[in-house]
């Protein structure tokens, strides 16, 4: 809905702190608290994404596991995650990002309980599958929670600590395997996969001291309570207790709207939210005002005018009807579609670059180039937990300096040569299954290459990427609906490895991931803006400059866009 001049301050500061960092330009304490918090949340990614790689040999043993059991195993999770993904973004959304945290963890603890105390293989299923539920519902509230507490000069770092969390996280679930497996040969796995309750706990207890995101308690319209969050993450609000505009001030305490220049009684006086159901303009006295954060208020009428109560409000409104808000949503998506195509690619071709199936499938990838022992095959497997790390942790030292986009690319192409290289190893097995000292060198050197790249690419920018492509209106839901598609491309990924090896031969998968992410590259080239320190109406100018997106521009029907860009105004 359009902000009325009365409520233009309280956005006004929030985008000026995040822009400043709020004193002296440095991280304040707090926010350094905050960002811990809830980065337990990667760290509870990583380890449940990883553990399975430890447990799965340890479970085919326990439950004498066929390779299409083994494949469920690992795509149970991502089918958890497609519907974490499909509801989470509206929960964040709705019930804002802290909310959405406190939830995933306590989802965490059940799935870890249900793992722990499984006793078949379809109980494994279920609480494989309750995890990835909360796995997805966490990777779209950690991001859209860091992303919205971030001084903007901080914000690439920062939404990317959420990867070197996850990075952390396989790390530590190959160390954990390493010594349970030592420990506990039989029955190590049930420790694994209950070890991560302890992390969801910590970080619930953590989360209920923490505030919830400025942006969104003013995107809901609680400016008191965003006021109260600012002055907790920054320090101070920078909010005066009455900020004024010319012609009237908003009296928080009351929250009442006062016209100096009338002598009206309490009662009589307008409450903010009927002000802001009633008022159609923005005094132009007052500056339009954006980020990132939030769209410029566009003057268009709605196009649904049979829709009653002005109902081109934030499609989020408690007081639009259900139908109203998709329909709105949908309107929104279809503006934004050209983020919408980038974050799709982004988050699928995260998993058909191979990346998912190195991580969950080390130990049988180590075994076929001639690993056969479970301790050799995991202290390697923490080797390579170590290295996608310390490169996560490089490139997040530098992304700022560096751009997304030349880190994508550069990334990327790192994954794409360690593919070629992987096909080449498994294409010299001999008709007896073994490879040459040479190839086996080539293919742990493919291994490390892919996890390498992946760190200095789709890892630490893929959800930041995404977040920084949309506002804070839709960004929750937008996270969630590239995120089912990046689970559904995770399940296909994760079901197919194993069978593509005995249908087509061992080293097909990787020529198949090698291509895929050559064509990607190519579009990302082509099409990918930069979108380090710039907002929302600047990326979107690097969009309309670009030829390929000016082609799909001509393609679109202009007599679907022209009524929309005069008469719609959505925040």
């Amino acid at each position: 809905s359009p902000l009325t001049k009365h409520e233009v301050p309280i956005m006004a500061d929030i985008i000026s702190l995040q822009r400043d960092g709020g004193q002296e330009n440095k991280l304040s304490p707090f926010i350094v608290k905050a960002i811990g918090i809830a980065s337990l949340g990667g760290i509870l990614f990583g380890y449940d994404l990883g553990v399975v790689s430890a447990a799965l040999p340890q479970l085919t043993i326990a439950f004498d596991l066929t390779d299409v059991q083994k494949e469920m195993v690992v795509s149970f999770l991502y089918i958890g995650a497609v519907i974490g993904a499909a509801l989470g973004g509206t929960l964040c959304d709705i019930s804002g990002r802290k909310t959405a945290i406190l939830f995933t963890d306590i989802i965490f603890i059940i799935g870890s309980i249900i793992l722990y105390l499984s006793e078949s293989f379809e109980a494994v299923l279920i609480g494989r599958f309750i995890v990835g539920f909360a796995v997805a519902v966490s990777g779209i509230a950690d991001v859209a929670y860091l992303h919205e507490i971030s001084p903007m000069e901080y914000r690439g770092a920062i939404v990317s600590v959420n990867e070197a969390c996850i990075s952390f996280g396989f790390m530590v679930s190959y160390l954990t395997g390493y010594g349970l497996t030592l420990l506990d040969p039989d029955n190590g796995w049930r420790i694994m996969f209950g070890a991560s309750s302890v992390i969801a706990l910590i970080q619930f207890c953590g989360m209920l001291a923490m505030p919830e995101s400025p942006v969104w308690l003013e995107v809901k319209g609680k400016y008191l309570e965003a006021e109260s969050a600012l002055q907790l993450i920054y320090g101070h609000s920078g909010i005066s207790s009455s900020p004024t505009s010319q012609n009237g001030a908003f009296d928080h305490a009351s929250n009442t709207t006062v016209d100096p220049n009338q002598n009206e009684s309490p009662s009589k006086i307008e409450s903010p939210r009927k002000v802001k159901e009633t008022s159609l303009q923005i005094d132009d006295s007052i500056p339009d005002i954006y980020d990132e954060n939030r769209s410029t208020p566009r003057r268009i009428k709605c196009p649904f005018k049979s829709l009653p109560n002005n109902s081109c409000d934030d499609p989020v409104s408690k007081n639009s009807a259900f139908g109203n808000k998709c329909a709105i949503f949908s309107l929104q998506v279809s503006m934004y579609y050209r983020q919408m195509i980038i974050a799709f690619l982004l988050t699928t071709m995260s998993h058909f670059c191979g990346h998912s199936n190195i991580l969950n499938f080390a130990p049988a990838i180590f075994a076929q180039i001639g690993f056969d022992s479970n301790i050799a095959t995991l202290i390697i497997t923490v080797l390579l937990g170590l290295v996608k790390f310390i490169v996560t942790c490089c490139v997040i030292w530098k992304i700022d300096h560096f751009g997304r986009k030349p880190l994508l690319l550069y990334g990327t192409g790192v994954i794409i040569l360690s593919l070629f290289i992987l096909f080449i190893a498994y294409a010299s097995i001999d008709e007896d299954g073994l490879m040459s000292s040479l190839g086996k060198g080539m293919a742990i050197a493919g291994v490390f290459g892919v996890a390498a790249g992946y760190a200095a690419s789709f890892g630490p920018l893929v959800w930041l990427l995404v977040s920084e492509l949309f506002p804070s209106n839709i960004r929750g839901r937008a996270l969630g609906l590239s995120n089912i598609f990046g689970y559904l491309s995770a399940t296909v990924v994760s079901y197919t490895f194993l069978s593509w090896q005995n249908t087509m031969g061992s080293s097909a998968p990787f020529a198949i991931y090698g291509m895929l992410t050559t064509l990607f590259i190519v579009f990302s080239c082509v099409a990918m803006p930069e979108t380090g320190g710039k907002d929302f109406d600047q990326i979107g100018e690097q969009l309309d400059q670009m030829l390929i997106w000016n082609i799909c521009q001509r393609r679109r029907s202009l007599s679907v866009l022209v009524p929309i860009e005069s008469n719609l105004e959505i925040v």
